[in-house]
Formats: C-alpha cells, sequence, structure tokens
C-alpha cells in the first residue's frame, strides 16, 4: 500500500471511530432513557437496567456503523479537498477513484463483519435481551406489546403471531402448523384470539388439511375454536421467537416451512434480504458520501455535518417506507430490502461521475 492511501485510510478510520464513539453514546443514553421506567417507576435493580443495556449493544451498533461511515468519510475526504491535498494528489496524476479507493475496500471489509455480526452476534444478543423483558414483564413490572412472534409448542406445532398483548392476552393474525392425526399437515389461521392458560380462543378463521404433494385436501371455515397447546401456554414464552431473534438461516426454514402452505411470508422473506442490505448500506453511504465531500469542501465542515445528518434521516425514512411497502405487497422483498441502496447508489454514481468529468 502505498504512503498516500495509508496517510488518507487513517484519516478516515481515525474519524470513522471517533464518530462511532460519540453515536454509540448517543445511543445507550437513547436507551437508557427509554429503560428510565426501570429505574425509577418500577425500581428495577440497576445490575438488571446495565444487563439489558449490554444485551440490547450489539443490535444499537447495526445503526451506529453506517452513520460513524458516512461521517468519517465526509469529514476525511471533505478535509483533504478543503486543505487542497486534493487537488494536490490530482493534478499529480491521480485519479479521485485511485485516491479514494483504499476508503471504499475498508468500508467493504467493514460491511462483511457488520453482515456477520448481524447474523450470527446480534440474533442472540436479541433473544437474551427480550427474555429479560419477558421475565420482568411476566413479574407485572413492564406491560409489553410483541409483534411477529415464533412459538415452537410441544408435537411439533408452530405458532406465529402477527401482534399480542401480554397484559391482556389478546392476539391479532394467528398462524398455527401441525402434523394432524391423518398424518397430513394442517394449517390454521385466525384473525384474533386470546390465550386461556392451556387453550387458544381463536376467532374467524380457516382450517386448511393438505395432502401430502401439499394441495388442500380440506378447507374449513370457523366463527370460534379453541385449540389445547397441551401445557401451559406461558412456559413457551422462553422459546419464542421474534424476526430479530432469527438468523437469516431460521427466518429462511420459517419462510419455507410456511410457503409451502400457501402462508404470505412476505413478512418475513422483507426481514430476510434486510439483514444482507441493512450491513452493506455502508458501502452505498460511503460511496454517495464521497463525491459530496469534495463538493462541500468550500462550504466549511458544518456543511459536511448538516449532509450527513440529512442524508441518514432520508435513508432511515426510505428504509421503514419500502419496509412496509414490502410487507404490504406494493413491492417485492428484495426490492423492500435494497430499495434505499438502489436509490442511493444511483443518486451518488451519478454525482461522481460529475466529477470525474
Amino acid at each position: 500500500m502505498k504512503i498516500v492511501h495509508r496517510y488518507i485510510l487513517r484519516e478516515y478510520i481515525q474519524l470513522f471511530l471517533l464518530c462511532a464513539g460519540a453515536f454509540s453514546v448517543l445511543s445507550v443514553g437513547h436507551l437508557l432513557f427509554n429503560l428510565n421506567d426501570f429505574l425509577v417507576g418500577r425500581r428495577t435493580p440497576v445490575s438488571l437496567v446495565f444487563t439489558l443495556l449490554w444485551y440490547r449493544l450489539p443490535m444499537l451498533l447495526l445503526d451506529v456503523v453506517p452513520a460513524a461511515v458516512i461521517f468519517g468519510m465526509l469529514l476525511s475526504v471533505g478535509r483533504l479537498a478543503r486543505e487542497h491535498e486534493m487537488d494536490v494528489l490530482r493534478t499529480s496524476g491521480w485519479s479521485l477513484s485511485r485516491i479514494t479507493t483504499p476508503l471504499i475496500l475498508a468500508t467493504v471489509v467493514l460491511s462483511t463483519l457488520v453482515f456477520v455480526w448481524y447474523d450470527k452476534v446480534v440474533p442472540a444478543a436479541n433473544h437474551a435481551y427480550l427474555e429479560h423483558i419477558r421475565r420482568i414483564r411476566f413479574q407485572d413490572v413492564l406491560p409489553m406489546i410483541n409483534e411477529n412472534m415464533f412459538i415452537k409448542g410441544p408435537n411439533n406445532r408452530y405458532y406465529y403471531v402477527r401482534r399480542i398483548n401480554n397484559s391482556t392476552q389478546r392476539m391479532e393474525g394467528i398462524m398455527i402448523f401441525e402434523t394432524s392425526k391423518t398424518g397430513y399437515p394442517r394449517f390454521i389461521t385466525a384473525e384474533t384470539g386470546r390465550i386461556f392458560r392451556n387453550n387458544w380462543e381463536l376467532n374467524d378463521g380457516i382450517i386448511h388439511e393438505l395432502n401430502k404433494d401439499g394441495w388442500v385436501r380440506l378447507e374449513a371455515e370457523f366463527k370460534h375454536m379453541t385449540v389445547d397447546a397441551g401445557d401451559d401456554l406461558t412456559g413457551f414464552f422462553g422459546q419464542q421467537l421474534t424476526m430479530e431473534e432469527m438468523t437469516r438461516q431460521q427466518l429462511k426454514e420459517q419462510m419455507e416451512r410456511f410457503g409451502r402452505s400457501g402462508f404470505d411470508v412476505s413478512v418475513f422473506a422483507v426481514e430476510y434480504y434486510m439483514k444482507t442490505a441493512i450491513p452493506y448500506a455502508s458501502v452505498i453511504l460511503a460511496l454517495i458520501a464521497m463525491p459530496f465531500a469534495c463538493l462541500l469542501s468550500r462550504k466549511g465542515r458544518i456543511w459536511g455535518v448538516v449532509f450527513s445528518f440529512l442524508v441518514m434521516l432520508v435513508y432511515f425514512f426510505l428504509q421503514v417506507v419500502f419496509r412496509s411497502f414490502g410487507q404490504n405487497h406494493l413491492v417485492t422483498p428484495i426490492m423492500a430490502a435494497w430499495g434505499p441502496n438502489i436509490i442511493f447508489l444511483v443518486i451518488g454514481l451519478g454525482v461522481l461521475y460529475q466529477i470525474r468529468r
């Protein structure tokens, strides 16, 4: 690696780490503010609060990394341009892409590490965090509403609940997959339901019984139905998995299992693709930050900071919008996950092309 590349890369890494540290402090402060009810209202031990903080930190870093990347890129490249070091290099025959290639490669490596982190570390940490929350909730400390929850019950039965209010035990969007006594899979859906210890009381649903080839051999509607869970369902909450507690492989298995039964798996597919799109968003944000750093360098560092905040706000807004579109079948799941990245990539490459001209 050339001396110039080491110099530029060191500048980028230092500013990235500085911004990552600053955003981590802000994220931790925001989380502590949200957990204030534990500290004051519910008199939960401080040690438990910091345990929750420890398990939530891996998830917080997913938002910290892209923000630190765009700030680090804008501030490092912007400083080089503002102090005319970039002009010196370019008049010496160095193109902008050659100058910044180490920065992009470093961001790609970082994004790959985040991808592994998101798939291996974050789900386990989220599960531990939510287990503590559930334990507190069942002690009547913190009522909570969960969404997109999976429960693996006895007798090879799987439950999915789109939304459950744990204080009232009222459920919405219920799906149960099981193997019937005849050996054929059975698929039960219901609009609403309620938990009564060993039983689930389901309302307004449909029963599908499938043959060995996956075709529907029996279909029946019901207004009210009781499902025997075979045990006190409160014992299942330690085994429940929301989508943020699942790895990509676990999401894929759920998609395959329920997809064969005709169940709409768009919600799971969106989350599956986002487990790749979110980590590699840092590369896209770096590509858009690099040319804008050159354009904004003459306006002062404050403009780079303002631009970084605006880019992050717009990106997260688009992420929420596209995720909602995907879950409501307005776009395909893969487009819902990668749509914001594609939009920012096109903008970044377009501006970069104009600068290189």
